[in-house]
């Protein structure tokens, strides 16, 4: 039943219909308590459960570099407890968390003092060794001993034992660059959990474990990093922004040398009750919601607004391109700023992404199906609290395809800024937007994620808005920001080519060897072996990358200069 009211919703948000009476996708309550905690409930009477997210409003803002992907870590850090939740005895486990941070101070100003010595250690490993000091030995030891025995006094199955034993279930957190969420799905006569565990994970966190939880960090990241192609996607990133840190990259040397003060800072910032968002959808009264959030949160003292963004990423003043070599691809990928949630611009995007992307969508039948250069073809922006990128990718055939992939694009945008999209493509996008989106909000876990996520962007009352602003996009606003946004100046081109395997050279060079009664072939070129990365290496890289221009398309598939709007 509920399936189907929410698609026949979606449905009849696509008929022409006064404002008021278009059905609203969502129903919230809100309410924000005195000392600035935002709670949001959605009451779904037949759910039988409650969706429970917990969001805090820490953006990019919160780093800086040296310090990028420390929010992340710091999520990590928060699953280990307080001074009431995962210690089995705090009166015995404080002096010992207190001696902690006292050495790991004491360590990190010692190393300070013989910088000039410590710098090279990530070269050489004997020269660490060298540069220990007697008493930084001392402290090292004494450290050692310390964590030892908090890990002993630690209960690090705490939250996992106290959710699961209630029922609960999508037990996770996640941090994203403009919020970080805590998630768990109970059964609704288990709210009071939710409260429980998300107020005592914040009231006085106590860092455990904090060396292992680093080296899950720095794993994750160098899974994603050691992906075939996952230096393009960060190369690609960084040079879509000048300024901004949605283009920052996670460097290892930053993720190890982290401190628990750095962690603190964040925390003391951005962990204030303006910045929580308390998200409760399923079969639950809001009254009651209120009422439990008032007596779990209400206590909680503000603090001093958080820092904001300062910086604005200034428009781009030409084209940017990237060449980069790896065992993924061949793929074409342009970015091109996209603003921020709330312009009116974004929704002329979103449709934009619908119209291109998809087996049926303007880019496959361009490059898939006429030209038969491509696999797949796809486009899309995700809305962000500050301006973002908007993605174009086309996974070629082959590495001779690229060229006329970047023309096939460049045809296809040529005649959205000419306007030639049919009515009913854009009847179609916004039908399928919109009923994505009502599917997504089924879910009573994912639609607390939507709900939470747009509250931390924007207003969490805009879900309701979007609809009506996709269904209003013409081809001549499309027409606009393409002519607009995507012109050659604007743009960062990524080249991704597959580089050649091991099998397919050993093939070819055994199809060029000489026969008997060939003339000697020329001796091949020497080996690139010798110029890769040694396992000493520093700073191994699975691919090589350089800035420099893709060769220029054949004569006939040249793509002529985009028509921009004056």
């Amino acid at each position: 039943m509920l399936s189907r009211l929410f698609v026949t919703s979606a449905l009849c948000l696509l008929i022409p219909l006064p404002a008021a009476a278009q059905e609203a996708l969502v129903t919230l309550q809100q309410r924000v308590l005195d000392n600035g905690v935002t709670v949001i409930v959605w009451e779904r009477p037949s759910a039988g459960r409650v969706g429970t997210r917990m969001f805090y409003r820490v953006d990019v803002a919160a780093e800086r570099p040296g310090t990028v992907g420390l929010t992340h870590m710091l999520e990590h850090f928060l699953f280990k407890g307080s001074d009431v939740a995962g210690t089995t005895d705090w009166a015995a486990e404080k002096a010992i968390a207190e001696r902690i941070e006292v050495l790991e101070r004491q360590i990190t100003d010692e190393k300070n003092r013989h910088r000039d010595c410590f710098r090279q250690r990530d070269v050489f490993a004997d020269v660490e060794r060298d540069c220990r000091t007697p008493r930084l030995q001392t402290w090292q030891a004494e450290l050692d001993q310390a964590i030892e025995t908090q890990d002993r006094l630690s209960d690090p199955t705490w939250y996992d034992w106290a959710v699961q034993g209630a029922g609960g279930t999508n037990s996770t957190a996640s941090t994203g660059t403009d919020w970080m969420k805590f998630d768990i799905d109970l059964p609704a006569s288990k709210l009071e959990l939710f409260m429980w565990t998300e107020r005592a994970r914040v009231e006085r966190p106590v860092f455990r474990q904090f060396e292992a939880e680093r080296e899950v960090v720095v794993n994750q990241i160098r899974g994603s990093d050691n992906r075939p192609d996952g230096k393009f996607d960060r190369m690609l990133r960084s040079m879509t922004y000048e300024a901004s840190p949605y283009g920052w990259s996670h460097w290892f040397s930053d993720l190890t040398r982290a401190t628990r003060e750095d962690h603190w800072e964040i925390f003391h910032k951005y962990f204030i009750p303006q910045n929580a968002i308390i998200v409760v959808v399923g079969e639950v009264k809001a009254d009651e919601v209120f009422r439990m959030a008032e007596a779990y949160w209400g206590s909680w003292q503000p603090g001093r607004p958080s820092p904001r963004l300062r910086t604005v990423e200034p428009p781009p003043v030409g084209e940017r391109r990237l060449t980069v070599s790896a065992a993924a691809g061949p793929r074409i990928a342009i970015n091109v700023p996209m603003p921020a949630i709330g312009h009116p611009d974004v929704a002329a995007f979103q449709m934009l992404g619908e119209v291109l992307s998809g087996d049926n969508g303007l880019l496959a039948r361009e490059v898939v199906t006429t030209r038969n250069i491509a696999t797949s073809a796809r486009a899309s922006g995700t809305p962000s609290k500050y301006p973002s990128h908007f993605s174009i990718r086309v996974d070629a055939r082959g590495n001779d395809d690229l060229p006329s992939a970047e023309a096939g694009i460049d045809a296809v945008l040529r005649r959205v800024a000419a306007g030639e999209i049919a009515q009913t493509e854009l009847e179609a996008a916004a039908g399928r937007l919109v009923l994505g989106m009502a599917q997504r909000l089924e879910e009573i876990g994912s639609a607390a994620v939507m709900i939470g996520a747009m509250e931390s962007i924007h207003q969490a009352a805009y879900l309701n808005e979007l609809p009506g602003l996709w269904r209003a996009v013409t081809a001549k606003d499309i027409a606009r920001i393409v002519s607009t946004y995507f012109a050659p100046d604007m743009r960062a081109v990524g080249i991704l080519k597959r580089e050649a395997s091991a099998s397919t050279e050993t093939a070819s060079a055994v199809a060029a060897a000489p026969t008997a009664t060939s003339a000697p072939a020329a001796a091949p070129a020497a080996a690139a072996w010798s110029s890769r990365p040694t396992l000493n290496d520093p700073q191994p890289a699975a691919a090589s990358a350089t800035a420099r221009d893709v060769p220029a398309p054949p004569a006939e598939a040249q793509p002529e200069p985009l028509a921009i709007a004056e």
